[in-house]
């Protein structure tokens, strides 16, 4: 197996583990593409980018606390895995994990792209209603979306929604766009790539136009710069996020604060405290939207796991 599909297979592995079972809602933005699909054929409806799976998850998260996605089986091919998954629930009254008990068990095929999900298709079956649907469905699963209307972009707007493509950003729609509209469509790899593809082209058109020849690139229109500029802090942003699930996992792994500071170049009380100040961030994020960032049981036990600068 190339390394690739074997990539790919632990992409989908993560997904699971982590954003389904764990509730890690941040890692999303990482392994799923902007123009992503979800399909469950017996639903008629869609999950659509990260935002709609985000939403959907938290919901589902919520709604049904100790509901367990295990993978029983993964096969891949090209761009695609093949994922059988059985889903477990705890039964009522019951305290022990061993006590859960199996309500739907299913098959998901995954498209990826670039390392990203870009569609998934999945069907299921189950002994009983699955715990995500109304009391009486038997058919839809757990992290399907249920139907709502879709709302056409109005005439002239150009504020439109970026688009992935084998993982490349869609510059046509970007004019415009803050930091804050396209840290919602793209993720930290495509982010990157794009700005690295016009800081390049700066930089080349720059030493052609300096050496007075015309074999360089244009220069970049002005919609490119102010895109460049954009793209600089939405990787700044993602970076400084991605820092602090970074710092959880060595705190995880057993790391001290003060192991922690020196791998940061800082000192153990500054690591520290950034690191709580992102916690309380992600706690307001949630409060205000109901989705995104930490639950409140989430930023317990991730307060709980930063513990105090001198517990070395």
């Amino acid at each position: 197996m190339n390394s690739v599909t074997e990539r790919n297979k632990l992409k989908v592995r993560l997904f699971v583990e982590a954003v389904l079972n764990e509730g890690r809602l941040d890692l999303i933005d990482d392994l799923v593409a902007a123009d992503y699909a979800g399909h469950v054929p017996c639903a008629g409806a869609v999950v659509i980018g990260p935002q709609g799976l985000r939403r959907l998850v938290s919901r589902c998260r919520s709604g049904h606390p100790g509901l367990y996605i295990k993978i029983e089986d993964q096969i891949a091919e090209d761009d695609r895995v093949v994922t059988r998954w059985q889903a477990t629930r705890p039964a009522p009254g019951a305290r022990a994990v061993s006590a859960a008990t199996p309500c739907c068990a299913g098959i998901s095929i995954i498209r990826l792209l670039a390392g990203l999900q870009a569609e998934s298709r999945t069907e299921w079956a189950g002994p009983g209603s699955c715990p995500a649907c109304p009391a009486g469905h038997e058919h839809q699963g757990p992290w399907q979306s249920r139907p709502r209307p879709h709302a056409p972009s109005a005439p002239g707007d150009t504020r439109r929604q970026g688009t992935l493509t084998s993982g490349s950003l869609d510059h046509r729609f970007v004019v415009m766009m803050t930091p804050g509209d396209l840290e919602q469509q793209v993720t930290l790899l495509t982010a990157t790539a794009r700005y690295d593809e016009l800081r390049t082209r700066e930089a080349l058109a720059s030493a052609a136009e300096g050496a007075g020849t015309e074999a360089g690139p244009s220069p970049l229109r002005r919609d490119e710069a102010l895109e460049l500029v954009a793209l600089g802090e939405v990787i700044a942003r993602k970076a400084a996020g991605g820092r602090q699930l970074t710092v959880r996992s060595a705190r995880r792994a057993g790391a001290s604060w003060s192991q922690i500071g020196a791998a940061l170049g800082t000192s153990k009380q500054a690591a520290w405290e950034a690191h709580t100040r992102w916690i309380d961030g992600q706690a307001d994020e949630h409060r205000r939207s109901g989705c995104q960032g930490l639950a409140p049981g989430d930023a317990a036990a991730a307060r709980a796991l930063a513990g105090n600068p001198d517990d070395d």
